[in-house]
């Protein structure tokens, strides 16, 4: 099963937001990903790390995507993620690979 690891970056506005908190509905924005990999990631996971040696401390079951409007800024054209937490999007080791806020696993 497809799935993305991101690094929240600390000190900053990630995105993090409860929707529906009794549900276990979240969202998750902004991340520069390409529309058609986040299409490709419905249904998948997405777990959020502190950093890339760290087990994530948060994550789910991707459900929606959309995409952030609001010129001038820098999150403007960025993905945020719609999923629900699920007990198991915490402790997953990221995959190898470069450095960066994101890694996709297929």
């Amino acid at each position: 099963m497809s799935a993305i690891h991101l690094i929240e970056k600390a000190g900053t506005a990630q995105g993090l937001k409860p929707v529906d908190f009794k549900a276990g509905l979240w969202e998750s924005g902004y991340w520069k990903v390409a529309t058609d990999t986040a299409e490709k990631l419905i249904g998948g996971h997405i777990f959020l790390h502190s950093s890339w040696s760290e087990p994530s401390h948060f994550g789910g079951q991707i459900s929606a995507f959309s995409i952030h409007r609001s010129p001038g800024t820098k999150e403007d054209g960025r993905i945020i993620f719609k999923f629900t937490s699920l007990p198991e999007g915490k402790g997953v080791k990221a995959p190898d690979g470069a450095a960066g806020e994101k890694r996709i696993a297929w």
